[in-house]
């Protein structure tokens, strides 16, 4: 299901981005903070902050999910873990 969105990211926890299974999504960090961004295969989150990809403030791009994250058979979903707002927008 495509999505083009802002969300608000909890604080020291793990937020789902993706409402469907994507290959490639655009990522936009819109706070004043760093967020870190993780990809998993399915809906279980990331169980740690290893392998993961920091986002300084205002910093975002296209991720292209296997080629961001080749270590991680089948990536299909986007994780965020920060303070703040993202912007996701993907198919």
């Amino acid at each position: 299901m495509a999505q083009h969105t802002t969300i608000t990211l909890p604080g020291n926890e793990w937020q789902l981005l993706t409402n469907a299974d994507v290959a490639e999504a655009l990522f936009q960090n819109q706070t004043n903070f760093n967020v870190l961004v993780q990809a998993t295969s399915g809906n279980t989150a990331p169980t740690g902050r290893e392998g993961s990809i920091q986002f300084g403030p205002n910093e975002g791009e296209k991720i292209i999910l296997a080629d961001r994250f080749p270590g991680v058979a089948g990536a299909n979903r986007l994780w965020a873990i920060g303070n703040g707002p993202v912007v996701i927008s993907h198919q």
